[in-house]
């Protein structure tokens, strides 16, 4: 019996842009491979929307690639998709249509050729009440069948967020069944869990271009039981883009040997062959030299000279005491970036809050869409701050 296992497609994602089919072509693919392999049943583990609230457009798409399907599917809901109490989510409203099977806190029961699978699974919900909504529902193995859980949360410690650390640990899972399986997470990881197997599927498309999705490809995952044994083999998809990452050190050299480096990086990159443009992401870090600022290294020209070849980000965390005595000068001649001015000012309004956190954190999660860094972030600088005895200095 094989199980095909895939998570955080993200239909949607990257609208109006040109990676704006990314998700599909991935997605597209892996059901291609999972009907090559024969597969007995797909499962996905949350986040087939990108959005709660997906346009007409994505919604027909959806409908009409999943009614191509052959193969079973069962799917649960993650963050992306949840919406408030008695309201529904797209894919439970998409389930309507009988092409596949929604499950939320519940099990569903399949039989192939005599083997039994019953899947069990659970919607995101917010973290802080992950572990008593598990506790509360409390799912328990169908006896004679091969028992899967699967969940859409953070579960430590493959997320840790400092003020709300995730209320699951593996200890938390109920013990019982054959294999356990979360999505929300977007590397692909396998552990073990009261001695069985525990897999975080990973996404199928890369929705932020950082280190951790620079470090290994997008897949999916085929599960193969034989009678005690069960197989884990990853399918890496072709169709994804390639995602490289790089952090240079500038140490106070000049705009012109910054941007040199820059373009050094990106052309040992391209140096590759790639069947679609890829993802680059470079991140300048260190200390500008006295009186320039940001906009003078004219990184940002780099991204429209290779825009042809790659998808190119260029991020910076610098240190730039030319932002206190040249800010208006700049402003007033139109060189200061969006992202330089959002950072300056983000920084004198949390001086003036007298808050002695690295305010440069959190502009880097703003700029790069990474919402849920920043609330850790700000979170953790909060709790700090209760916890900080009266009269003791950040």
């Amino acid at each position: 019996m094989r199980i095909a296992f895939i998570s955080d497609t993200h239909f949607g994602f990257g609208r109006s842009t040109e990676r704006s089919e990314d998700a599909w072509d991935t997605f597209e693919e892996a059901v291609a491979r999972i009907e090559e392999l024969e597969c007995d049943l797909i499962v996905h583990a949350g986040d087939m929307f990108d959005t709660k609230l997906p346009r007409p457009e994505e919604w027909s798409r959806a409908l009409r690639t999943l009614a191509r399907l052959k193969t079973p599917l069962a799917v649960i809901h993650g963050n992306h998709e949840r919406r408030g109490k008695g309201l529904t989510n797209p894919v439970e409203g998409l389930a309507q249509g009988g092409h596949f099977d929604y499950i939320n806190a519940n099990h569903k029961l399949y039989e192939f050729g005599g083997a039994r699978v019953a899947v069990h699974g659970i919607g995101w919900v917010p973290e802080a009440y992950a572990r008593d909504v598990l506790q509360h529902w409390n799912p328990k193995p169908v006896e004679g069948a091969f028992n899967i859980l699967v969940m859409h949360q953070s579960i430590h410690p493959f997320i840790f967020n400092p003020i709300e650390p995730p209320s699951i640990r593996l200890e938390d899972l109920p013990a019982g069944f054959d294999l356990y399986v979360d999505g929300h997470i977007h590397e692909h990881q396998v552990t073990t869990a009261h001695g069985k197997p525990f897999m975080i599927v990973g996404s199928t498309v890369t929705t932020q271009v950082n280190k951790a999705e620079a470090s290994g490809g997008k897949s999916f995952v085929v599960v193969e039981v034989d009678g005690a044994k069960t197989n884990i083999q990853t399918v890496p998809l072709l169709s994804a883009r390639r995602v490289f990452y790089k952090e240079i050190e500038i140490n106070d050299r000049p705009p012109q040997e910054t941007k040199k480096l820059v373009e050094a990086y990106v052309e040992d990159v391209l140096k590759q062959r790639f069947d679609r443009k890829p993802l680059i992401r470079v991140r300048v870090k260190g200390r500008l030299p006295k009186g320039v600022s940001f906009s003078d290294t004219n990184l940002k020209d780099l991204r429209d000279a290779y825009a042809e070849k790659c998808i190119l980000s260029i991020g910076s965390r610098l240190s730039e005491e030319s932002f206190g005595r040249h800010v208006l000068q700049e402003i007033r001649e139109q060189r200061l970036s969006l992202d330089e001015l959002g950072f300056k000012l983000l920084r004198e309004f949390l001086k003036q809050q007298k808050s002695g956190f690295r305010f440069e954190d959190v502009f880097e999660h703003l700029v790069e869409g990474d919402a849920e860094a920043t609330l850790v972030t700000l979170l953790a600088e909060k709790r700090e701050q209760m916890e900080r005895p009266m009269g003791v200095p950040a």
